[in-house]
């Protein structure tokens, strides 16, 4: 009975302290809940990131997506050949000899239905009758135009408004390799430029909004970033002056339309055809419902608004190896539209601010219509559009160049360009407009001659 009680009070004693303990262990913790926690010294020293450490971080990483912005958007402008892909020409489609042709669309009637959507006539798109021609025909330059129109025509009607500037981007490249691999014909020229010029003014529009948003910040590498995109922003205004320039094709679109010119792509041996005809060897025009003469005017007008788009400054060369050097009239039309080329050059370096590339460009300009004039225009009276454009062109890049040479070269340069336009003045069956434009070069370059102090002979 003893050993009984006294193992009773034993296990009694156990649980007590137990509990007991547990008690005393949460009231510890609560006690401790209240009180102020120690500070943890550790073993060694550590550098913690501090608030300035912080912001630096995340500074890093917002110029990092400032500049992915400014990479996508600087390769998205149309200032070389390299826009339009690295390999532009189209590769050749071998048929197996038991495969038979597909038939082409009906280009007329897809002509009249992409201009009917585009107009708002029709709720009916053809992309799909499109699509289904280029499964077929994936490479045949005139569907290629075709469906760079049709992209366009549905991306102005729907109202993606976020990714519509990629999608013209898309439409520009795609009538840009078409016409490269010989889809040239007016009706594409005509949607060519409005395409480009469309997507020149969203691209410009969103390259402001960025330069808007990053222009006030203080880092270095964003300002650098905010100055490369204001230049971006100034090259487009250059490119836009395209809209300027539109009169010639405007009056070649008026001359020619409803005729085979409109829609038929103007091929490589009909140009050279054209231009042998008009040297007399009538033998090798080849062009049914084409004469010689409009033929070389067209490819000349779209040559010289091509010449314009920096994007197709290698298709402008390959038009103009298309032309024989068998006549002064088509050596001076290739001269006038290789001048517009090298004056796009100037206006680039201008933009991009670079003094040496202005000078350079400037010379080349002023270098070429001299020679020009040299060796084909020395003894003659200028009359014809290309027969008097070198000699307003290097009057017109002498007037611009009044800070760029040495005062002895430059003095060279406007005696000469003085020469030039009493040559231009003095003609009297010049074309129409020359001598305006004349007369007042003449002027501006003789003010700059008093403002240097040089005497006017």
């Amino acid at each position: 009975m003893d050993t009984l009680r006294e193992l009773s009070v034993t296990i009694w004693q156990l649980l007590f302290a137990k509990k007991a303990k547990t008690a005393v262990r949460i009231e510890k913790t609560r006690k401790k809940s209240f009180e102020p926690e120690e500070a943890v010294v550790p073993a060694q020293q550590v550098t913690y990131l501090n608030r300035g450490d912080f912001d630096s971080q995340k500074l890093d990483k917002h110029v990092e997506l400032i500049m992915v912005k400014y990479e996508k958007l600087r390769n998205m402008t149309p200032s070389t050949p390299e826009f339009l892909g690295e390999v532009i020409d189209y590769p050749e489609v071998k048929r197996r000899f038991y495969q038979l042709p597909r038939p082409l669309p009906d280009f007329e009637k897809l002509y009249d239905e992409i201009d009917s959507f585009s107009k708002g006539e029709s709720a009916y798109s053809p992309r799909n009758k499109i699509k289904k021609h280029l499964k077929y025909h994936p490479y045949h330059p005139e569907l290629r135009a075709i469906n760079g129109i049709q992209i366009f025509s549905d991306t102005m009607q729907s109202g993606l408004a976020e990714k519509k500037l990629d999608v013209i981007h898309q439409s520009l490249v795609e009538i840009g390799q078409a016409m490269y691999n010989g889809a040239i014909s007016v009706y594409n020229v005509n949607w060519f430029i409005k395409i480009y010029v469309k997507y020149l003014e969203d691209l410009q529009r969103k390259i402001l909004e960025e330069y808007n948003q990053v222009s006030s910040n203080y880092h270095w590498q964003v300002q650098k970033i905010s100055e490369e995109m204001h230049l971006l922003a100034i090259q487009i205004t250059s490119m836009l002056t395209v809209k300027e320039q539109l009169a010639g094709m405007a009056t070649l679109t008026g001359k020619l339309k409803n005729s085979t010119y409109n829609y038929d792509s103007i091929t490589k041996s009909e140009i050279r055809g054209a231009c042998q005809a008009l040297e007399g060897d009538e033998s090798r025009h080849e062009s049914v419902g084409k004469s010689p003469k409009y033929v070389v005017w067209a490819v000349i007008t779209i040559a010289t608004l091509f010449a314009r788009a920096p994007m197709l400054s290698k298709l402008v060369g390959k038009l103009l190896n298309f032309i024989p050097d068998t006549s002064r009239m088509l050596i001076l039309q290739k001269n006038m539209v290789g001048t517009v080329l090298a004056v796009v050059d100037y206006h680039f370096a201008l933009s991009q601010g670079d003094l040496s590339k202005k000078i350079e460009a400037a010379h080349r300009i002023y270098m070429r219509c001299q020679h020009v004039i040299s060796q084909h225009l020395g003894h003659v009276s200028p009359k014809r559009t290309y027969e008097v454009d070198p000699f307003l062109k290097a009057a017109w890049i002498t007037k611009e160049s009044s800070s760029l040479f040495e005062r002895d070269e430059y003095r060279k340069m406007l005696e000469q360009s003085l020469e030039y336009m009493d040559s231009v003045m003095e003609s009297p069956d010049t074309v129409k407009g020359s001598y305006d434009i004349a007369r007042k070069l003449h002027e501006d370059l003789q003010g700059i001659m008093i403002e240097f102090g040089w005497s006017i002979y």
